[in-house]
């Protein structure tokens, strides 16, 4: 079975390689994901990516101007309650509190 990746202009994605088709979706083999992940990330492939997602928008919060909810809508979720709430769970923090912390 094969899972659609996100392009490469979103936060936790693997993106393609550089050159020809750059930017475009990219497929991978979820059994492979599977096997090789929680190995190398030590949790399994839906974890690890949700993970990196909120890794990228901790970054964003630290780094930019950007909204809440416009870094929840780059990062991949179509709600900011549930960006918020999936943030809390990762850092134990509201994404407005770490951002004020972390300046």
């Amino acid at each position: 079975m094969r899972a659609r990746g996100r392009d490469a202009g979103s936060a936790g994605s693997l993106g393609p390689p550089p050159g020809p088709g750059a930017g475009r979706p990219f497929w991978f083999e979820r059994e492979r994901l599977q096997a090789v992940l929680p190995e190398r990330a030590g949790r399994g492939y839906l974890a690890y990516f949700r993970r990196r997602r909120l890794e990228r928008a901790a970054e964003l919060l630290r780094t930019t101007p950007q909204r809440v909810q416009d870094i929840a809508a780059r990062v991949g979720y179509e709600s900011q309650g549930r960006f918020a709430q999936a943030f809390y769970d990762q850092f134990r923090l509201t994404p407005l509190e770490y951002r004020r912390l972390s300046k």
